[in-house]
């Protein structure tokens, strides 16, 4: 049972190493290969730093500046929610585009900030680039891809996003997937990633997609756990009494 990035960590256990386990739950789970949470996670800054470059509280390099990573989290947040109060509209644009509520979009923006710099300093290196992406959901999309910041991954970096960090789809046991409503950090288009992945690795039969309960991120209730839990073990069972694996405890 994993939440939140421990979601990840559930699904990797379970396409690389499930010996001794019978399935797993992944409650409001970070349920993305490295490569993709690392492009996502680019995107948002780049795009705080095209409608929102110079502010004030922030490195003058932006989000993306070695900078950014020394700074306190408060300081950080404090930043970004004050620049993003500048200029309505903008973080309205952003907010719709990154799919969080305008309330939420300086702590997601603040969490994607600390979230790729420890990235980067993980992989040693940029991880991913954005040279080639042609983007789109940002207002005049031909003004932002003129002016958004270029940047080109470190080799051994992409490595490692696309190596240790990478998920595939192929599980080798049951697992069920459940999200909150209105979740800030794991939004519907990160939702999306794992089932598609699944799909195209032929394991849509030991995946249950369970319907969103519970709010925020990793607002569930005790008994919404269980039953979650309840769903992988009435998956788990039947097999284990046709001689298929042993039963989940």
């Amino acid at each position: 049972l994993g939440l939140s990035m421990g979601g990840a960590v559930t699904l990797a256990t379970l396409e690389r190493t499930p010996q001794g386990y019978d399935g797993g739950v992944a409650l409001c789970g970070a349920n993305l290969p490295g490569e993709v949470l690392a492009n996502d996670l680019l995107t948002t800054l780049v795009a705080f730093d095209y409608f929102f470059g110079q502010a004030e509280g922030l490195p003058r390099g932006g989000l993306l500046a070695a900078e950014t990573a020394a700074l306190p989290q408060a300081t950080l947040y404090q930043g970004i929610a004050t620049a993003l109060q500048g200029d309505a509209d903008a973080a309205a644009l952003l907010a719709t585009r990154l799919q969080v509520q305008p309330d939420a979009l300086a702590g997601t923006i603040s969490l994607h900030a600390l979230v790729l710099h420890e990235l980067i300093e993980r992989a040693g290196g940029m991880p991913v680039g954005n040279v080639a992406v042609r983007y789109s959901g940002f207002g005049d999309d031909a003004a932002f891809n003129a002016g958004v910041a270029r940047v080109r991954a470190a080799p051994a970096a992409q490595r490692y996003v696309r190596g240790p960090l990478a998920l595939t789809g192929a599980l080798q046991r049951p697992v069920a997937l459940q999200s909150n409503v209105g979740d800030p950090t794991i939004v519907p288009r990160m939702q999306a990633v794992y089932p598609q992945l699944a799909t195209r690795a032929g394991a849509t039969a030991r995946l249950r997609q369970l319907p969103a309960a519970g709010e925020g991120h990793c607002g569930f209730s005790d008994a919404q756990v269980l039953q979650a839990l309840q769903t992988v073990r009435a998956v788990v069972v039947p097999a284990a009494l046709h001689g298929e694996g042993a039963a989940l405890r």
